[in-house]
């Protein structure tokens, strides 16, 4: 079963459940935290939920709904207030500060991080960006989760046209089945993780979890073993976003994946002819 999960407190995820209503022949079954749950009626596998909090701090989710993909519909913040349409893996490489566990990751499927991004692409006919984002923020959960999101003001976050577009990219990729990809893991580069966007148009790979420099310094040797352990499918190497990061920090990234006996390769070897 597929989780779609929207919080009743985010105008993002009131904009796209409405236009998932509206536009798909979804029926309400049950209940959850009192709020409807709706299944769509061509694949009762996919399940519309909404809960009571926000979304980050919705921990342990899998132990309450049991469901093999969680899809978490959200706001995106930004100082800059750049429009944009994202998705973006779980977890925390460092302290907890928004959700989830000091230090952990969650889960996530690569494949249908993939087809999601190169969806919204497709579907962006907006002036929005379509971004990936480092893994950052909770809630911790042990079943495959991502969050889609519409950044990054309030005018953004209720823009019909804008949550129609994830509305039409959840649905259009839940409802087939998505391409079997050969995943890997980033290491280095921005937040908003621009060799990330070239792996997934340019490559046949998927990508799991992003670790940007900021966080590079954190990194252990039990989060990167976590970074592969918990990537469907599992990576078959990390590539290093190599001029982001100084040498300092790339001779002791390269120790830990050395020492973990992890194939890494520089980003431009990943696009040598």
């Amino acid at each position: 079963m597929i989780a779609i999960i929207t919080s009743k407190s985010c105008p993002v995820g009131n904009n796209v459940k409405n236009n998932l209503l509206n536009l798909y022949n979804f029926t309400e079954t049950e209940k959850f935290e009192n709020n409807p749950i709706y299944t769509l009626k061509q694949n009762k596998n996919i399940k519309l939920y909404t809960i009571n909090q926000i979304h980050i701090r919705a921990e342990n989710l899998h132990e309450k709904i049991k469901a093999d993909l969680f899809i978490f519909v959200s706001t995106h913040r930004s100082e800059k207030q750049v429009n944009s349409l994202s998705v973006h893996s779980i977890g925390n490489w460092n302290k907890a500060e928004l959700g989830g566990l000091n230090e952990k990751l969650v889960p996530v499927n690569s494949n249908y991080l993939k087809e999601l991004f190169l969806d919204l692409e497709k579907n962006n006919n907006l002036d929005y960006e379509t971004i990936i984002e480092a893994t950052h923020h909770g809630p911790y959960n042990e079943k495959p989760c991502l969050f889609i999101e519409i950044g990054s003001s309030e005018k953004q976050w209720r823009d019909q046209k804008a949550g129609e577009i994830i509305a039409k990219t959840i649905i259009s990729v839940l409802t087939r089945k998505v391409n079997q990809y050969k995943s890997l893991i980033i290491f280095g580069g921005t937040h908003y993780n621009q060799l990330a966007v070239k792996v997934l148009k340019e490559t046949e790979y998927s990508i799991g979890h992003i670790c940007p420099k900021h966080n590079i310094e954190n990194l252990t040797e039990d989060s990167i073993k976590q970074a592969f352990e918990k990537t469907i499918p599992m990576p078959e190497f990390a590539i290093i976003d190599w001029k982001s990061l100084n040498s300092e920090q790339r001779n002791n990234l390269i120790k830990k994946l050395d020492s973990l006996k992890i194939k890494w390769k520089r980003d431009k070897d990943l696009f040598s002819k």
